[in-house]
């Protein structure tokens, strides 16, 4: 099914099917498996370390039990990070950002700094000065 155009939808249906058994035994994974799904990645927080090692376990037995694979565990909080890798889930590796030494990772396309948690948004400056007409092309190209 994958190459459809309704591919997301249908997997997104899915996993929504798949969770509902586990709503009782679950009820903090599948509600962040249900409100925080994004196509393929699962963005959400926690309010402390104990409590996100529980929901990321837990989601990821759920997941498992439908033959699918929670991957590229990441966190701010190293503590948390390292807990993952001893847990055997699998975290998302890390890189510098603009050789700064400053570990970075991406959420969404969007660079976020785990060191300090926040996100690096680039904004251009629009170019309509010159446009007479905004046709669909040219409102396409000013936003990059």
């Amino acid at each position: 099914m994958f190459g459809v155009n309704v591919s997301p939808f249908l997997l997104s249906a899915t996993i929504k099917h798949h969770i509902e058994k586990y709503r009782e035994q679950y009820p903090a994974a599948t509600e962040m498996l249900d409100t925080c799904l994004y196509v393929d990645d699962v963005i959400s927080g926690a309010d402390d370390i104990s409590q996100a090692l529980k929901i990321s376990k837990d989601a990821d037995t759920i997941m498992k039990d439908a033959s699918m694979k929670l991957r590229k565990w990441n966190s701010n909080d190293q503590t948390l990070m390292k807990t993952w890798e001893y847990e055997g889930l699998e975290t998302h590796p890390r890189h510098s950002e603009n050789n700064s030494g400053v570990q970075s990772s991406k959420v969404l396309g969007i660079p976020w700094n785990v060191i300090h948690d926040y996100f690096t948004i680039d904004v251009r400056t629009a170019r309509i000065g010159y446009i007479k007409t905004c046709h669909k092309k040219n409102c396409a190209t000013i936003s990059w």
